[in-house]
């Protein structure tokens, strides 16, 4: 599988500023301070923070408390 979050990680500096999440993050979360979300578990330290469902993220985190998501 091909790692396209590496080979934007420093574009995405410009854009994500504060707290954010990675939905969908896999393996390949492009920054530590992403909170990865993805369905399943990763096999690296670069996977996701939390398993669940990203069509079941309401409530899960508070409303308004992210600044942005990458995914």
């Amino acid at each position: 599988m091909t790692d396209h979050a590496s080979a934007v990680k420093w574009d995405l500096l410009a854009y994500c500023h504060g707290d954010g999440l990675d939905v969908g993050c896999g393996d390949a979360r492009p920054h530590d301070w992403f909170v990865g979300v993805d369905k399943q578990a990763g096999t690296t330290n670069k996977g996701p923070n939390h398993i669940r469902d990203a069509r079941k993220l309401r409530g899960y985190f508070a409303d308004e408390s992210q600044d942005y998501i990458f995914s």
